[in-house]
């Protein structure tokens, strides 16, 4: 996947999640919940034996994505993310390009077949301000 796809793949989604150009969600976030759109790795025609060390690099990529919906309580535990007593406008808006952990969220199939991700506010791992600035492994 080159960085041009990368960035049409979150142009896309941010188009979905904002009601822009393109279908609308199927569903909204609620809670505490964020719904993340997956970044989807180039697909190959044929069988192709991959050594283990790029399939762990593959891997990662899958744990990277847009966020098409943030719930009205996310980012809003007082204990967990304002322990100062200020405010937190939250650490990812709608069309933010995020890392989530591996095991975070719950697996959700629009009926068009898009794969979304619908996990906890906690799971956000880290934002990504400059995607095309990622290392691409493939």
């Amino acid at each position: 996947m080159t960085n041009d796809e990368i960035t049409a793949q979150a142009d896309e989604a941010y188009g979905r999640a904002t009601n822009g150009p393109g279908e609308k969600l199927p569903f909204r976030a609620v809670g505490w919940r964020i719904i993340v759109e997956p970044f989807k790795a180039a697909e190959t025609e044929g069988v192709i034996a991959l050594p283990k060390e790029t399939v762990a690099v593959q891997k990662v990529n899958e744990y990277r994505g847009t966020v098409v919906s943030v719930g009205p309580l996310a980012y809003q535990d007082p204990v967990k993310f304002q322990p100062t007593g200020h405010a937190n406008p939250g650490w990812c808006n709608v069309g933010d390009v995020v890392a989530y952990d591996s095991r975070g969220g719950k697996r959700m199939f629009a009926a068009d077949g898009r794969e979304y991700r619908v996990m906890n506010d906690e799971d956000i791992i880290a934002r990504i301000t400059d995607p095309a600035a990622m290392k691409n492994p493939y």
